[in-house]
């Protein structure tokens, strides 16, 4: 199912093992999706689209991070589709080599399919998706996860970094560091955000800094990191 959530972004929340899907519409056309689920659900993906939207106009696809319930459903999709693939420049290469382990699609008894990568996201850059959501890498998950931030209505799509309830994302995976998440967490705690958009979790629409503050202290306590 396709919920809206404000005039331009909406969500496909999760299921099965699927994280959440975000869609934002530009200039009431063009279509950007961040993060695509495990692939399991694909199907169900381009119905829940097609049933508001003319999914031949999938744009983009943007990825938080290379976990399989987040990226799993890239390689269908963008053969499918054939839109832009944008993918932070760290995380880049499991995608293009199809790496099972850092994508822990081993975990699942899966392989991770090769897919060619169009654009390296770099560090505090900007995309332009109709709304600017500026990029920032925050490690901890993965050492390559990244956040979007948009300024005007303090949006923050933030991936496994951090969930609603002053929850986290889990660091026993590959690549993972829970000084790094805490450090990530203390950045987002700093930032301005009423709206929060995690990967797992539903949605947090007004007031989001609590929810972050939150976090990032029991995050603190979990990791033992007393020093920041």
């Amino acid at each position: 199912m396709l919920n809206k959530l404000l005039n331009d972004v909406y969500i496909i929340p999760e299921r099965q093992f699927d994280a959440n899907m975000y869609m934002i519409v530009e200039g009431n056309e063009d279509l950007n999706l961040i993060d695509t689920g495990t692939g399991l659900n694909v199907i169900k993906t381009i119905k829940d689209i097609k049933s508001q939207f003319d999914i031949t106009k999938l744009k983009r696809i943007i990825l938080t991070h290379c976990h399989i319930d987040h990226a799993g459903g890239l390689y269908r999709l963008a053969k499918k589709f054939s839109p832009e693939v944008c993918v932070f420049e760290v995380e880049a290469p499991y995608i293009e080599m199809g790496d099972s382990i850092v994508t822990v699609a081993s975990f699942f008894g899966v392989e991770f399919p090769r897919t060619k990568v169009d654009v390296y996201i770099e560090n505090e850059s900007i995309l332009d998706l109709g709304r600017k959501f500026k990029v920032f890498k925050m490690p901890g998950h993965t050492h390559g996860s990244i956040i979007f931030y948009e300024p005007n209505m303090k949006i923050l799509i933030s991936g496994d970094v951090v969930f609603p309830q002053g929850s986290f994302g889990r660091t026993d995976f590959p690549t993972g560091s829970g000084t790094q998440l805490v450090e990530s967490l203390k950045k987002i705690a700093e930032m301005d955000v009423e709206i929060l958009l995690p990967g797992h979790m539903p949605p947090i629409l007004q007031n989001a800094n609590e929810n972050n503050k939150q976090s990032y202290q029991n995050a603190k306590k979990m990791h033992n990191v007393g020093y920041l």
